[in-house]
């Protein structure tokens, strides 16, 4: 683990419980969403992250951005790392607070006091120590649901994203159309 990305600045997903093979797509996912919303990087805990890594380079390529992966590393190494830096923890969970009471104390403390945010999501059963360790426990819904859903929801309140920016490096555009399917293109070379 790069320990110079947990600097308790930024956006970064914190992705627990991945087991390998079974959850590859659902974790792939969580990164793209975090990347489409703006955060800067994911943690996989406790698994290689060669695969979501792979993916998100070509994506990054591609789409521009810097988007980072890393994995194999203790959730609460993560946490204690972020905290130290005066980091934010916020965990997604259907038994936390409502969203709607909380985001914009997080909102607050994110966009003016500068503070970063390392927002954990579950797979499997999320452990007890997880929900003592956070600084919020927040739900999108009481209701099961699926913590894709739940990290595009929070980052859509926290972030606020703009559809139209162009990213750092990117190759490929979205085309779109209010009728039909639109088209993906490149962008053209801008002239010296």
């Amino acid at each position: 683990m790069n320990e110079d990305r947990l600097t308790g600045r930024g956006l970064v997903v914190l992705r627990l419980n991945h087991r390998n093979g079974r959850d590859d797509r659902i974790t792939t996912h969580v990164c793209l969403v975090g990347r489409a919303f703006g955060a800067d990087g994911a943690v996989i805990t406790d698994s290689d992250a060669t695969t979501q890594a792979s993916t998100l380079r070509k994506v990054n390529a591609q789409w521009g951005g810097r988007f980072w992966v890393e994995g194999s590393v203790r959730a609460t190494t993560v946490i204690s790392k972020w905290k130290s830096k005066r980091g934010i923890v916020v965990n997604l969970s259907m038994y936390g607070e409502s969203l709607q009471d909380t985001v914009s104390e997080i909102s607050y403390r994110y966009r003016i006091m500068e503070r970063g945010l390392l927002i954990v999501v579950g797979s499997s059963k999320v452990p007890g120590y997880i929900y003592k360790m956070s600084d919020y426990n927040v739900a999108v819904t009481h209701e099961p649901h699926s913590e894709i859903a739940a990290l595009a929801v929070f980052l859509e309140k926290i972030t606020k994203p703009l559809l139209s920016t162009r990213r750092e490096n990117a190759e490929l555009k979205v085309f779109p159309r209010l009728c039909n399917k639109g088209r993906v293109g490149v962008y053209e070379k801008e002239v010296q």
